[in-house]
């Protein structure tokens, strides 16, 4: 059986993240399971104040407090049981509160919790739902607790988790003890002050409810988890939640992704760097390529970079991921438009302020000059060198060798600059036959080089630790 990791969404103050933890397993053709995190949590006691502010959903009396599993890394208090009562009850989903963290508010707060949870089951019957299903596909329904409507347990979760999601109750307690066999997502409750926030967490916790219908019950496939955290990602774009760029998960993404420009897309370790590099993937893939890749891909039998590959060449693009994945990261550093419209964003507030730094500057080479360094790269990691500041000579060619154990499987893009202003990319597929050189001529008038390596060896089954590969290059 094949381990998958948990997955979370994290929120603390504006800075909130969806991140992945542990790992679980789950029966399946090849025996893979999803989990991924979403937190809510909501006082218990007025209903019939609010039960006229929607129609569908309804605030109803608490009936008996019911027993929830939940993950003791997740829960706030370290807990592994909770009681929670069906508080709000809509055409699509039922929201049970957290008992202990019902009780411990005032009145007034407990009031607050119910309005604000009416409004989150409101949103959930006539757009969450409606639009994820229409575009992904349906979750398993009735599914295995044999009830239509979602299960959304509202919980007080720890401050760094905005909702989970873990596969494991939607299976029997024969294969897994711990599943409250209910089609289920958790959210952070404490969100709920938030209205934006708790939508986009409702919507990427429930695009994982249904890809695991989709990609497992369905097609009996698995699904890398970068790839399932990039449509989730995604939905919350596709709901309209990230029209307003001052106030996107682009805008509080930014920072972390211009810290680590260089962490792996695929490489997947529960951290904040990982869900800037699908946000920021994905956002670009869809500008330039289209949503429709991403819901042929969950669509198709195959998983991760091969699936997208399959949506590319059925909807007639002569690209494949690794293609796109060069683009991307060229677009990542000069982010221009007006350079070639593959390389740059279309958003405006990104067009401003998406510029990676150099992951290495090299300067100051002259005529005769070796110089041999060396870069550790993961799959699908992007490093960019800049090379500046060459003294002229008689010869003004700059020759590159890249060499290394994996050295054939790397891909290599190049961002030349001219004295005249001219600009130009080239791509360098270093394991088709031919020499291993690359040449660059500086008395074409060149004044800098942008060298961006990625190593493409695997496209699946990728892990939280994926090895390093050495690459030298010798100038």
């Amino acid at each position: 059986m094949k381990t998958s990791s948990k997955t979370f969404s994290r929120g603390s103050g504006e800075q909130t993240f969806c991140l992945s933890s542990s790992q679980k397993v789950f029966p399946s053709a090849s025996g893979q399971l999803f989990l991924t995190l979403a937190v809510f949590f909501i006082p218990l006691f007025v209903w019939l104040i609010f039960a006229e502010r929607a129609e569908a959903a309804t605030a109803v009396p608490p009936g008996t407090a019911q027993p929830f599993n939940i993950s003791n890394k997740f829960d706030f208090s370290g807990r592994t049981k909770i009681n929670a009562t069906l508080r709000v009850e809509g055409e699509k989903a039922k929201f049970f509160i957290d008992d202990d963290y019902w009780f411990s508010q005032d009145a007034l707060r407990q009031q607050e919790i119910l309005r604000q949870t009416l409004r989150l089951a409101e949103e959930f019957d006539t757009r969450i739902y409606p639009t994820e299903t229409a575009f992904w596909g349906s979750e398993n329904t009735p599914g295995i607790d044999n009830d239509p409507k979602v299960v959304v347990l509202l919980a007080n979760l720890i401050d760094t988790a905005g909702g989970y999601f873990d596969t494991a109750h939607e299976f029997s307690i024969s294969k897994f003890p711990e599943s409250n066999e209910k089609d289920m997502v958790y959210i952070n409750v404490r969100a709920l002050r938030t209205e934006k926030k708790i939508f986009g967490f409702l919507t990427h916790e429930f695009q994982h409810l249904i890809a695991l219908n989709q990609k497992y019950f369905l097609r009996r496939t698995n699904e890398d988890i970068w790839l399932n955290e990039l449509r989730s990602e995604y939905s919350i774009s596709l709901l309209g939640y990230n029209d307003v760029y001052l106030d996107s998960n682009f805008k509080r993404r930014l920072p972390t992704f211009l810290d680590q420009p260089s962490d792996s897309l695929t490489e997947w370790a529960n951290q904040g760097a990982d869900y800037a590099q699908v946000d920021f993937f994905g956002e670009y893939l869809v500008d330039h390529y289209g949503s429709n890749l991403l819901k042929q891909s969950l669509w198709s039998s195959l998983d991760g970079a091969a699936s997208l590959n399959q949506a590319l060449r059925d909807s007639h693009y002569n690209l494949d991921f690794g293609d796109i994945f060069l683009r991307w990261s060229v677009a990542n550093a000069v982010n221009d438009i007006l350079l070639g419209t593959d390389y740059g964003y279309f958003r405006e507030g990104l067009r401003q302020e998406l510029h990676v730094p150099a992951t290495r500057t090299v300067s100051g080479l002259s005529e005769n000059f070796v110089l041999s360094m060396t870069e550790a790269f993961k799959d699908w990691q992007a490093k960019w060198i800049w090379i500046s500041g060459i003294s002229p000579g008689s010869k003004n060619v700059l020759k590159l060798n890249l060499s290394g154990a994996k050295e054939d499987f790397f891909r290599a893009a190049a961002v030349i600059f001219y004295q005249d202003g001219r600009r130009e990319v080239k791509f360098f597929d270093l394991s088709r036959p031919g020499p291993d050189d690359l040449f660059f001529n500086f008395n074409q008038g060149l004044e800098k080089v942008i060298l961006i390596p990625v190593k493409m060896e695997k496209i699946r089954d990728f892990t939280d630790q994926e090895p390093l590969s050495d690459l030298v290059m010798t100038m």
